[in-house]
């Protein structure tokens, strides 16, 4: 990928599972110990719990971890969930305010 010229690559979504998660520091390490060109990036929901697997991985791998979020917000997860758009708002606020703190770069 490196010699191809891809910059950046979504590596998976770490707050999945542990498999998941030690699976994405595998790949974090493995830039950051070749020196590689890659930005990485990684998916997960706008919930703290799916951020700070991120924060550990950029920690952990010594390099930064750009931060996919989305929002699951369709009306028909809204109904399923008994969410509203305020506890949405909520918790992606929280989740957000958590990466930035912690210094991950989001796509611009």
């Amino acid at each position: 990928m490196n010699d191809l010229g891809i910059h950046e690559a979504d590596i998976g979504l770490p707050g999945s599972s542990k498999r998941a998660f030690d699976d994405c520091l595998r790949l974090c390490k493995e830039v950051e110990q070749n020196k590689l060109k890659i930005r990485v990036a990684c998916a997960g929901r706008t919930v703290v719990s799916d951020i700070t697997p991120m924060i550990e991985l950029s920690q952990r791998a010594g390099i930064l971890v750009e931060v996919y979020a989305f929002i699951g917000s369709s009306p028909i997860r809204q109904f399923a969930e008994e969410w509203d758009v305020a506890l949405i708002a909520k918790r992606s606020t929280e989740a957000i305010d958590v990466a930035v703190k912690a210094g991950l770069p989001s796509p611009m």
